[in-house]
């Protein structure tokens, strides 16, 4: 019986150190990204992407498009966005993107264009 005891002690203490390296290893992850949006809530919200910085010069091209008027685009689309809108507005936008990827590939495929096509969100 006694060694039935220490096993399970045993194994209690080393599922216990597992645990707390486990922690101590998210701690460290968690002040790292702590300190990288601390560093990313300076930038102004309403700024461009420096596109030369981020790609750097000369290494490749990009076409930037930004839907000006998502709302209208939906409720022309859509007559739950055109009654709707208002109430749902952050959905229908990111389905106005999420759609506009897809047309944009598949119109650009058409032309027999290899894209990559993405879309990136901002905070």
């Amino acid at each position: 019986m006694n060694a039935v005891l220490v096993a399970l002690l045993a194994l209690n203490l080393l599922v216990l150190g597992v645990v707390l390296w486990r922690l101590a290893v998210l701690s460290r992850l968690n002040a790292l990204l702590d300190t990288e949006l601390k560093v990313l809530r300076q930038v102004p919200q309403d700024q461009s992407l420096d596109l030369d910085e981020l790609l750097g010069r000369g290494k490749r091209t990009v076409i930037v498009m930004d839907i000006l008027n998502p709302m209208e685009v939906a409720a022309s689309q859509s007559w739950f966005a055109d009654r709707f809108g208002s109430v749902a507005a952050p959905l229908i936008r990111r389905i106005v993107y999420d759609q506009a990827v897809k047309n944009i590939h598949r119109e650009v495929a058409k032309w027999g264009v290899q894209a990559q096509v993405t879309l990136h969100r901002g905070a």
